[in-house]
């Protein structure tokens, strides 16, 4: 054999040699090159499954023929079984796992119908997707994954395994005097939020009579509250002076109130002095929105005080006329913004949403190119509200409490519709209703997590409870959305320039209307010179779209024909040089 057979000889058992090697070192090891780690348990998860100390079983019913029905299950099933794998991982000794894979009609199916899995029918053929989790004590069942849940997976298991690490749930308070989520008092209205807490919490309903927060309930809810009776704002403060977590959903014109009502109830709540002596000041008068992010009706209107925001961890909040909250710090007290409008925000005065449609409230809202906060924290040493102006205490209250020990937190959401299925759910499965309904929105996973975050603030962060988005997108949204973002402020200018145009064509419609022949004519040059700046405007706007769209369309076609025919030809061109400069430095040594 020639030297050069020996080379590669030698070079094959080296890299054969380095492969084993690396298999020897990392063998059974994944590694998450994902930016947001989607497919590594967070820290939260980690310590839940560690925090196990009698053993649990996962396990997980797969159909075999999964993949030849949907796609997206059998992708969203292997996810599925790396996470629960890494859980497992985490706490071999108390942590099994298995997998069971019915086929139809055989004995593994009968046994996960049983159990309680639900069967997928796809023609005359059913499949299984369903977890079982259970110890000795205690059996749950997901009936059925569904993927619209993907991003809560893990938020879904540590909760559930939450309820084997502590032997009671925790007690959360529940207070809605307005609106019943517990009975449906003739009109029917779902709150899988309530049924969703009440997988996990043991949920306590708060009387406004009450004397006093039972100590051992660890955080309380509001959901709009109004008029309370002066003692019970008492309670509150003594509640949040002994060390209480207290979650308030404030909300200066609540349709779901509306709903149940059956009119436009006034707002007329009484817990902004008890706020703002926490530094957490609510304007009950106003109603803020936002255009970028507004939802579409079904006329094609952009309704602005519904709209979508986003925070940390949470792609899509969904909010319906909320109001704002402003902070003013106190001392020993840490305070977050939890939520605010995108920056193009507008406002509008409550009492005008109370008997106008839809139409009327797009024409009344202004648009201020402001920030609103929408949901805020406040946390550490509260003082009481009371401490130089006591009540009276009533006969078995407990003794007042000057200053919150331990530290307390009071987080308050300036909208109660946040809380409604119709403001975030897309679909409910009655039979499997925690774990089977889709969301179009992260509002029951926000207010969860809060809650979470609330109950266990000194050992978590926030971030330890937000949901794990796939990214979706393609490259034309990547190439319009910097595109998108500089004209947002071009056009918000130019949609107030068009609103006052209209405003005053109005006006001087209803002018001409009331006035004499002699004056009306010079209200109706007036009129024409108004109409055509409303044209000139309009026509500004359809332009910015066009030049918007074009210039994306630009940068695509640009993009494609790099990739296409400039990149292949440089790496051919590089290629040829260096084949050149070789042969060349090959015939100089010869020479």
């Amino acid at each position: 054999m020639t030297k050069k057979t020996y080379t590669y000889i030698l070079s094959f058992v080296i890299w054969v040699i380095f492969c084993l090697s690396l298999g020897r070192l990392f063998g059974g090891e994944a590694f998450d090159l994902s930016k947001e780690k989607l497919f590594t348990l967070n820290t939260h998860s980690q310590k839940t499954a560690q925090s196990i100390a009698n053993p649990i079983n996962f396990r997980l019913y797969i159909s075999s023929n999964l993949a030849s029905y949907s796609r997206e299950l059998y992708n969203y099933a292997s996810y599925v079984t790396d996470i629960l794998g890494q859980y497992q991982k985490q706490n071999p000794q108390n942590i099994k796992f298995e997998v069971v894979r019915p086929k139809p009609y055989s004995a593994e199916a009968q046994i996960a119908e049983e159990i309680g899995a639900a069967p997928i029918a796809f023609g005359d053929e059913y499949a299984y997707f369903a977890l079982q989790i259970f110890n000795d004590d205690k059996k749950t069942i997901i009936p059925q994954l569904i993927p619209e849940r993907r991003p809560y997976f893990e938020n879904d298991i540590n909760r559930i395994l939450s309820a084997y690490i502590n032997k009671q749930k925790p007690i959360v308070g529940f207070l809605s005097p307005e609106i019943p989520v517990f009975k449906s008092e003739g009109k029917i209205k779902s709150w899988t939020v309530i049924d969703q807490m009440a997988q996990y919490y043991k949920l306590l309903d708060i009387p406004t009579n009450a004397l006093y927060i039972p100590a051992n309930v660890k955080a309380l809810v509001l959901l709009n509250p109004q008029e309370l009776p002066p003692h019970f704002l008492y309670v509150l403060d003594q509640y949040v002076m002994g060390g209480g977590k207290l979650l308030i959903f404030v909300d200066p014109y609540s349709e779901v109130n509306h709903f149940y009502k059956g009119y436009p109830p006034r707002n007329k709540t009484n817990i902004t002095d008890l706020l703002k002596h926490w530094g957490i000041e609510y304007d009950n008068s106003l109603s803020v929105g936002n255009y970028t992010q507004s939802v579409r009706l079904v006329d094609g209107t952009q309704y602005p005080l519904w709209f979508f925001t986003s925070a940390e961890g949470f792609e899509k909040l969904h909010f319906r006329t909320p109001g704002s909250i402003e902070l003013n710090p106190q001392e020993n007290l840490q305070y977050e913004i939890l939520l605010k409008t995108p920056a193009d925000g507008g406002e509008i005065k409550s009492e005008k949403l109370r008997y106008s449609n839809k139409k009327n409230a797009v024409e009344q809202y202004f648009s201020t190119q402001k920030t609103y906060n929408l949901a805020v924290k406040a946390s550490g040493e509260f003082v009481s509200y009371y401490i130089n102006d006591q009540i009276e205490p009533e006969e078995n209250t407990p003794p007042f409490i000057y200053f919150s020990s331990p530290k307390a937190a009071v987080a308050v959401v300036a909208d109660t519709d946040f809380f409604a299925d119709d403001g975030w759910a897309l679909s409910s499965n009655r039979k499997n209703l925690i774990y089977g309904t889709a969301p179009y929105a992260d509002n029951a996973e926000y207010i969860l997590s809060l809650i979470d975050y609330l109950l266990t603030e000194d050992k978590n962060s926030f971030s330890d409870y937000t949901p794990k988005y796939f990214d979706n997108s393609n490259i034309a949204a990547e190439i319009a959305q910097p595109q998108l973002l500089k004209t947002v402020e071009i056009k918000n200018k130019l949609e107030n320039t068009c609103k006052k145009e209209r405003d005053s064509i109005r006006k001087l419609k209803n002018i001409i209307l009331l006035s004499e022949k002699g004056k009306a004519l010079q209200y109706r040059k007036q009129l024409a010179e108004e109409e055509k700046l409303l044209q000139k405007c309009t026509n500004e706007l359809e332009k910015l779209n066009t030049q918007n769209l074009h210039i994306t369309k630009s940068k695509l076609y640009l993009l494609i024909t790099l990739n296409t025919f400039a990149f292949p030809m440089a790496i051919i061109v590089i290629m040829a040089l260096i084949y050149f400069f070789a042969r060349r430095n090959k015939f100089k040594g010869l020479k």
